[in-house]
């Protein structure tokens, strides 16, 4: 097994990526980036070089950005009105024209902006009615033009330039240009006439009034006929999934694009658009098999191990083979890169440290810092610059785990900060309520904890600051009598949120870092609450989100290794293994029969076997009883298990457990084989002979097949070990 996550930390490794966003990395050498395992110390150089030299061109275009951000937000509503009663030069579409017909219409312009979020917008392209080789452009940077602009077609009648220096946006009070940062030559793009689709491939370029942004698009933006768009692929994370996140004290991330999940549960990757006509392909990969599954649902039903997967990847394809693909963990910056899901346990499963943040807002796995301005920040104090109201706390949304979570505290991690130091700052954790509008509001408070800023940690690589982290934990509640009640850990069932408040005190200038974030349905898990209003608003213009991270959090587990136990009306003693996750395992209270007895045999929690043997004593029942059954419950730290006393009754299974022998139980999931401990590996045949399956068995006795993981049919299952195999058939309906 060691082996194994071994090998699946190597591979994790060589898929992972700097969770900061460095736009002049470029000029490093890769070899430089991905040398001695230096990653993170290397960006970290770099980042402290950007942060010195303000002379750059990306700290320039982010600092006279910021300046023109006040005059944008103030300037919206205006730029929306200018373009809708803008009436453009009158444009004939005259076919004639060496112009391709499929080049005119109306487009739809996706791009990435180099402040942060995703652009989109309606952009309508007509042709010259006496140029025939020009065409006019309206809206080519949806929200920031107002003014039609020019394009040259060349003779292959794919190729176009868009000359610099046209106005792009003018109104009463100012005027844009449109510009490439730092270069003269035109914005240039390609058409392609089979996908209806128009690229723009030159980078950094957008609207200028000559000393500030209004909108840079960084990366190519695409410009796709709505005659002519694929059907659109994406889907939700599982609910209750938790992304891997930062080491505290640090800027050093563990595997990028990693997912935890709860064990043996469902996964349900749930289509964001489904559509008529439309047909929706899953695929993914089981790590430790390297076996690959596909296939053809609206939704995606996983069965979760103790195991890793790839992050599926969805594929639309229409009536009309267009197609359209989506992996939950790749964006814009890291397309060629895999995610990875995990189920159950923490980050020991992978090989590294059990002291592992995971970050539940972190969908795209990007990270970016915020570059402070001389008054304001995204997120923290100076945010109500960009607004009409002032914010008094900052919230992060979790949505409900499938079983129960468990962490011991949170970290928030800053770009800036400044403060008094008894300056007090609070973490509330609560749960989400709807007003009778609909709006979310403050529910039942399951736990706050408070720090002054002299607690708060700073982080430094060769003595230069790089940022803050703030680290709550020792939380308390106040139970129904009024006491004040201290927690080491908190468990919850519930979704909640983190509330950070006690940045809107005087003499405080603090920002919190943020995350890249930008699914299919462009919305953000950071949020704010506004002074004087119980309700909590979105923050719009930017998908980026807060990075608020659980400390220590886990799914915890108990497994047995028996699913029932089955007497068959003689009575005697059984025993069987108990595995739980990650305490030790105690017998829950409840009112056992008479006629049961039990007992916590063996115990024995150590890092080559955490396990503990139950032995359960039945009394005799006689012929002319009822049978009778009973639900006995396990307990751990945030988990419970049960296991079904049976005696007399009917099972679907009447092939009794040999000692010593494999054998396979089926439920309607799949099939539980179970083993000795000294079987290794597992290999399942068809009847032909093919292998369809290889497994490496863990020391646990038992591992699970579910339905959809092997074909319909009659296979036969082979375990090995030292000197050692034996074989069994089973089948799956």
């Amino acid at each position: 097994m060691n082996q194994i996550i071994q090998k699946v930390r190597t591979i994790l490794v060589s898929f992972s990526l700097v969770l900061f966003f460095v736009p002049n990395m470029a000029q490093v050498p890769q070899s430089q980036y991905f040398k001695n395992g230096q990653t993170s110390l290397l960006i970290k150089k770099q980042i402290s070089q950007r942060q010195k030299n303000t002379a750059t061109d990306t700290v320039e275009i982010k600092r006279v950005h910021r300046k023109t951000m006040q005059k944008k937000k103030a300037k919206q509503t205006r730029i929306n009105n200018q373009f809708n009663s803008y009436s453009a030069p009158v444009k004939s579409g005259n076919n004639s024209l060496n112009v391709p017909t499929l080049l005119t219409g109306e487009f739809q312009c996706k791009g990435v902006s180099y402040f942060g979020g995703i652009i989109k917008g309606t952009t309508t392209i007509t042709a010259d009615k006496i140029d025939k080789n020009k065409i006019w452009i309206d809206n080519l940077i949806p929200g920031n033009s107002n003014q039609s602009v020019y394009a040259i077609v060349e003779s292959d009648e794919k190729t176009l330039t868009i000359p610099q220096g046209q106005i792009i946006y003018k109104d009463e009070y100012d005027e844009a240009q449109l510009k490439i940062h730092n270069s003269t030559s035109p914005i240039s793009g390609t058409f392609n006439i089979t996908t209806g689709t128009l690229e723009i491939n030159s980078n950094l370029w957008g609207s200028h009034n000559g000393t500030s942004w209004f909108e840079v698009f960084s990366g190519a933006v695409t410009y796709t006929r709505f005659d002519m768009l694929p059907p659109e692929a994406s889907y939700k994370q599982p609910q209750g999934g938790l992304f891997l996140g930062l080491i505290p004290n640090t800027w050093d991330s563990y595997m990028l694009s990693c997912i935890i999940a709860s064990p043996y549960v469902t996964w349900n990757w749930g289509n964001n658009n489904i559509s008529d006509n439309t047909t929706y392909t899953w695929s993914y990969t089981d790590m430790l098999s390297e076996k690959n599954y596909s296939q053809k649902a609206d939704s995606l039903l996983m069965i979760v191990e103790e195991s890793f997967y790839t992050t599926p990847l969805l594929k639309a394809t229409d009536k009309n083979n267009r197609s359209s693909t989506f992996k939950l963990g790749s964006n814009f910056e890291n397309t060629e890169y895999e995610s990875y899901t995990v189920a159950g346990g923490n980050a020991t499963w992978l090989g590294l440290d059990e002291n592992c943040d995971y970050s539940v807002a972190n969908l795209d796995n990007g990270f970016d810092y915020l570059v402070a301005g001389t008054d304001a920040y995204y997120f923290g104090t100076g945010a109500s610059s960009f607004a009409e109201n002032d914010y008094k706390s900052l919230l992060v949304y979790y949505e409900q785990p499938q079983t129960k979570l468990y962490f011991t505290g949170v970290n928030v991690y800053l770009y800036v900060f400044e403060a008094p130091e008894n300056t007090v700052f609070t973490m509330n954790i609560f749960k989400p309520e709807k007003d009778e509008e609909g709006f979310t509001i403050r529910g039942e408070s399951i736990a706050k904890a408070t720090i002054t800023a002299k607690d708060v940690t700073t982080i430094k690589y060769n003595n230069e600051v790089l940022g803050y982290t703030m680290q709550f934990s020792d939380f308390q509640y106040e139970d129904i009598d009024g006491f004040i009640v201290s927690l080491d850990h908190i468990e919850t069932d519930n979704d909640f949120y983190l509330e950070l408040s006690g940045f809107d005190a005087d003499g405080v200038k603090m920002a919190v870092a943020s995350e890249i974030f930008g699914p299919a349905d462009g919305q953000s898990r950071s949020f704010f609450s506004i002074d004087g209003d119980e309700s909590i608003y979105f923050w719009e213009d930017h998908n980026q989100t807060m990075y608020f991270n659980l400390q220590n959090a886990t799914y915890s587990y108990i497994s047995f290794s028996e699913t029932m136990i089955y007497d068959n009306r003689s009575g005697g003693t059984y025993t069987f293994n108990a595995y739980p996750y990650f305490d030790n395992i105690e017998l829950a209270q409840q009112d056992i029969p008479d006629w049961l007895s039990v007992e916590i045999i063996d115990e024995e929690y150590s890092d080559n076997n955490w396990k503990a043997q139950i032995e359960v004593t039945i009394d005799p029942l006689s012929e002319n009883e009822e049978p009778r059954y009973y639900d006995l419950f396990f307990n751990t730290t945030a988990a419970t298990n049960s296991i079904l006393i049976n005696q007399g009754g009917e099972v679907s299974n009447p092939e009794q457990k040999i000692k010593d022998k494999i054998y396979a139980y089926k439920n309607n999931d799949g099939h539980i084989v179970f083993y000795p401990e000294n079987f290794t590996s597992m290999k399942i045949y068809n009847l032909s002979g093919e292998i369809i399956g290889k497994y490496s068995l863990s020391n646990n006795g038992n591992i699970f097949l579910s339905n959809t993981s092997i074909p319909k049919g009659i296979h036969i299952i082979s375990l090995f070990g030292s000197g050692i195999s034996e074989s069994i058939k089973i089948k799956n309906d």
